[in-house]
């Protein structure tokens, strides 16, 4: 199973403080359940119940790439950054 790096841009208050963290695993939806099941708070703010999808204010990269289906394969030291929409003016 792969490790791959996670980086959490901008909302470490729903990660215990913690801005980056590494993962076994080998796709995006494997990552993102792993993800859930460690930060509770990332949990119950980011996360769709109904779904298990994060709400569309986050964004989802792979080595600085969006990815939008879950399905997508991870390997070995990609990075994968979890981060909210943002905009300007």
């Amino acid at each position: 199973m792969p490790r791959v790096k996670v980086r959490f841009i901008s909302f470490t208050h729903l990660t215990d403080g913690e801005k980056e963290t590494f993962f076994d695993s080998v796709d995006v939806l494997d990552l993102l359940e792993k993800v859930k099941n460690r930060y509770e708070k990332m949990k119950e703010k980011a996360f769709n119940p109904k779904t298990g999808n994060l709400y569309p204010e986050f964004i989802i990269t792979v080595n600085d790439r969006q990815v939008h289906d879950y399905s997508t394969k991870l390997r070995e030291e990609d990075v994968v950054s979890i981060l909210p929409v943002f905009s300007g003016g």
